[in-house]
């Protein structure tokens, strides 16, 4: 598959590249525990009303503080971050949001509004894994889950490089679906 690549920094570009099946079958393994971790943090419903909602009159979400969404240079030799970029920027475009800042003077992520993230997926490994430590300690103790920000970052990282195994994979399923089902079951 032979796709148009755009990136933020070379908006012009006329590169092609093409992505092999690998990189299409990564993609879609990360977009689907994607999915798994976005419906969790719907469910739980801590961080819009216990921190985006309480700091009215400015665009503000402290885990947001930064262009998150960026991946380090060290990521970009992957064919299927390069495909997650390319498929991001061809779904929301280039983030426009740059006059967004917090209560505390960082500016906020660009992708990031009064109401949160606009990115329904396709967020990065770390976007999509953060929770805050406030929101780690409520959540262990409302429903008795241990979240792992850090094993659960590094693992979509490893999925996107191509460096998880079968075994770490289904675990890591496994056990998404296990908090979904016990927050499911919570309300």
């Amino acid at each position: 598959m032979t796709c148009r690549v755009v990136r933020a920094s070379d908006q012009k570009s006329d590169a092609t590249e093409t992505f092999d099946e690998r990189a299409h079958e990564l993609l879609k393994k990360y977009l689907h525990l994607e999915q798994l971790i976005e419906e969790f943090f719907q469910l739980v419903n801590y961080c819009y009303p216990k921190c985006v909602k309480k700091q009215r009159g400015k665009t503000k979400a402290g885990c947001c503080a930064r262009n998150y969404y960026i991946f380090h240079p060290v990521y970009l030799h992957s064919p299927a971050v390069r495909l997650f970029q390319l498929m991001r920027t061809a779904k929301y475009g280039i983030p426009t949001n740059t006059e967004a800042t917090l209560s505390d003077g960082y500016q906020a992520c660009n992708y990031h509004e009064p109401t949160g993230c606009i990115l329904n997926d396709y967020k990065s490994p770390l976007c999509i894994s953060f929770f805050c430590d406030k929101g780690i300690k409520w959540l262990q103790k409302k429903h008795k889950i241990t979240f792992d920000a850090g094993n659960i970052q590094k693992l979509m990282y490893d999925i996107l490089m191509d460096k998880i195994t079968d075994k770490e994979y289904s675990e890591l399923e496994l056990r998404l679906q296990a908090n979904l089902t016990k927050i499911k079951e919570a309300q």
